[in-house]
C-alpha cells in the first residue's frame, strides 16, 4: 500500500497548538531546511506571496495572484495609487484570513526610480508585524 504524503499532513505533525495557524517556509538552517511559522508570520507570507505571483499563472486558482507589477511604468499619480491600493484589496481579500486579523497598507512612490514600496502593517491577536515590498524594474527579472 502506497504512503501519501501531502502538506497538510506534514503540517498537523507540527507540534503546537491546534487552532494556531502554521505553516513552513524553506530556509536553510544548521538544524534542517525548513523553518516553522506561526500566525502573524504565515499571515505575511501568504500575502507577499500573493503579491509577487502574477495572476492568472496557477491554471487551478487563476485569481491567486497580483497584476501589481502593471503599475511599475504608470505615472506617479492618485490613479495610481488608488489603483495599486485597489490591486492590494484585491490579494488581500483573496486570502483566507482568520476574523479579528487587521491588515492595513500604502503606497508611496519613489522619487529617483520608477516604482513604488507597499508597506503592509499585519495585526493578528497581540502580534503585529510589518512589511514593506519594494516594485521596481528588478521585479521584472524575476516574473518574466
Amino acid at each position: 500500500m502506497a504512503t501519501t504524503y501531502s502538506i497538510e499532513k506534514f503540517l498537523q505533525t507540527i507540534p503546537g497548538s491546534y487552532d494556531k495557524l502554521k505553516d513552513v517556509i524553506s530556509k536553510i538552517e544548521y538544524y534542517g531546511d525548513w523553518k516553522k511559522i506561526y500566525e502573524v508570520d504565515v499571515i505575511i507570507k501568504h500575502i507577499l506571496t500573493a503579491l509577487l505571483i502574477p495572476r492568472r499563472t496557477y491554471i487551478f486558482n487563476p485569481n491567486y495572484g497580483s497584476a501589481i507589477y502593471k503599475y511599475l511604468f504608470e505615472p506617479s499619480d492618485i490613479i495610481t495609487y488608488e489603483a495599486i491600493s485597489n490591486e492590494i484589496d484585491t490579494v488581500i481579500s483573496n486570502i483566507s484570513i482568520k476574523p479579528g486579523t487587521k491588515v492595513n497598507h500604502d503606497v508611496l512612490f519613489f522619487r529617483n526610480k520608477k516604482g513604488f514600496r507597499i508597506n503592509i502593517t499585519v495585526e493578528h491577536k497581540s502580534a503585529k508585524r510589518s512589511l514593506d515590498v519594494d516594485i521596481d524594474e528588478s521585479i521584472l527579472t524575476i516574473i518574466v
